[in-house]
């Protein structure tokens, strides 16, 4: 692959949005890391997170102010279910950072908006940026 125009690395993060936590979307983001061999997850755990859901060897567990940073981060992925305006999201948007959001974690932030659940139009819309 590539390396990523943001990290000059071969391999790209992606950065869940919020905790993580089922009804952030942690289930949906490992879906679409088994499915991207190139890409890195980065999670922020938090009370009521399984971690054996995160013991995959690609999942990088960050602290809330690296999660708050951004630094290294290819994309944000604010894939909640319930839970709106994620402050990922807007910190993303305004560092120029690619957000791949539903729409409940959008908000009013330009992004790439899918539907709660279809892992396929993540995939799409993470592919589109790999290959820009």
């Amino acid at each position: 692959p590539a390396p990523s125009p943001r990290t000059e690395r071969t391999e790209r993060v992606a950065l869940l949005a919020g905790p993580a936590l089922a009804r952030s979307g942690v289930n949906e983001a490992l879906a679409v890391l088994a499915a991207r061999p190139g890409w890195r997850l980065w999670v922020r755990p938090t009370e009521g997170t399984e971690a054996r859901r995160l013991e995959h060897p690609r999942v990088t567990r960050v602290t809330e102010a690296q999660q708050r940073g951004l630094e290294g981060v290819d994309a944000v992925l604010a894939l909640s279910w319930c839970e709106s305006h994620p402050l990922e999201v807007a910190l993303a948007s305004a560092r120029g950072v690619p957000v791949i959001a539903t729409d409940r974690a959008a908000g009013f932030e330009s992004c790439q908006r899918v539907a709660r659940g279809d892992v396929a139009a993540v995939l799409a819309a993470l592919d589109a940026l790999s290959a820009a």
